[in-house]
């Protein structure tokens, strides 16, 4: 597979901005600098101390009593790993910023401008432990950082949303065709939204591209089309698209494991679709990664050509050298975990079971058109009639 790498090192966005010091810090504290601490003698030592949940903040995480102040008293790092004692139920999970350098389903304590709380990467939290206001709960560590951390440098430097960083526009917009083996020539394409996010220009890229290769009909999964029609961009293709009646798009949640109502109407949705289809979400990333990964799948492509299609957005937008460690180890976090999950459903119901930092999918092994197939019909309830509508349209 040809993946492009954009050009990075120029002005960042706040946003980008905030990552780079954040991995400053954790790359300090991984050094054993301290950072955080207000003595030394917190290095490598265990600690327990106790945190009560205050309540469910706008992200559906658990927000917490935590503070800088308790932060630095105890030793924490960014980037640390910890244990967890709530409700009975012991855990591993990772203190983080934007989440970054957290597997996907891991738990993660986030400290972001003094404002702390605790969630699930890409699964609702409730889920696994429904914890009313005034739940407290022990938290043990040991001032050891995640050997994740450390081997995805490019990953957590972030990414920019300047367009002059990116040699070329179709990385920047991270437009592409979807082209695994299996799947129908020219028919379906993946980018990031091609309506206004984040107060980037990606859109406008976006758009150019749906037209240049004449996308017919459009299914964004970020934006719900009630709430966003009337302030849609007249100046651009997806809006004659609209105007078409031409454009289904629904905000859906990443957490595809939490929203089977969500898996069965997108399935639902590819069933009843037609011409050239172009599919996204803000950045064209996670939900869109996840989404095209389950169609490339029931195409017959193997996990091995899933797996590299979901990994080159990353090395596009990180600049991460393809197959390299940083490269493996990303795969391992963000990828390899649902497909582990589509072989064994049962852990949808509790993903704290599993230790994802030392997860190793065999990738040879895995059969994804069964698994997601299997997933589909027995979890999501997703009728055989149905599936084979979808796999009729995205099939050669």
């Amino acid at each position: 597979m040809d993946v492009s790498i954009g050009v990075r090192g120029k002005d960042m966005d706040p946003r980008t901005a905030k990552v780079c010091i954040v991995v400053a810090i954790a790359a300090a504290a991984a050094a054993g600098i301290g950072i955080f601490c207000l003595t030394s003698e917190n290095d490598n030592h265990k600690d327990t101390f106790e945190i009560t949940i205050t309540g469910i903040d706008s992200f559906g995480n658990y927000a917490l009593d935590l503070n800088d102040k308790t932060f630095e008293e105890h030793g924490m790092k960014i980037g640390e790993v910890f244990e967890l004692d709530i409700q009975g139920k012991k855990c591993k999970g990772q203190m983080t910023t934007l989440y970054s350098g957290t597997p996907l389903f891991g738990l993660f304590i986030n400290g972001d401008n003094g404002v702390y709380n605790m969630g699930m990467f890409c699964y609702d939290i409730t889920a696994v432990v429904d914890c009313p206001a005034g739940t407290k709960f022990t938290l043990t560590h040991e001032g050891k950082i995640s050997e994740n951390i450390e081997k995805i440098p490019a990953y957590m430097n972030g990414y920019s949303d300047n367009p002059s960083d990116y040699g070329d526009m179709a990385v920047f917009a991270n437009f592409r065709e979807v082209d695994v083996e299996g799947i129908k020539e020219d028919t379906f394409y993946r980018a990031a939204s091609p309506y206004p996010t984040y107060g980037t220009q990606r859109h406008v890229y976006v758009n150019q591209y749906l037209e240049k290769e004449g996308v017919e009909y459009l299914l964004i999964m970020n934006v719900d089309l009630d709430k966003v029609k009337d302030q849609w961009p007249t100046d651009c293709y997806s809006y004659k698209l609209l105007q078409e009646g031409k454009v289904i798009a629904k905000k859906y949640s990443p957490s595809i494991f939490n929203y089977p109502d969500q898996v069965a109407e997108f399935m639902e949705t590819i069933a009843d679709s037609e011409g050239k289809l172009g599919i996204s979400c803000a950045l064209g990333k996670d939900r869109t990664g996840f989404y095209v990964a389950m169609l490339e799948a029931l195409a017959g492509a193997s996990y091995k050509e899933i797996r590299e299609d979901f990994m080159e957005t990353l090395c596009n937008f990180y600049a991460i050298e393809p197959f390299g460690e940083e490269y493996q180890t990303l795969a391992t976090m963000l990828i390899d975990p649902v497909f582990y999950i589509f072989e064994n459903p049962s852990i949808a119901k509790d993903p704290t079971t599993v230790d994802w930092s030392e997860l190793k999918l065999d990738v040879d092994s895995v059969d994804a058109y069964k698994v997601v197939y299997d997933y589909l019909m027995k979890q999501v309830g997703i009728s055989e009639e149905t599936i084979q509508s979808v796999i009729d349209r995205v099939s050669e």
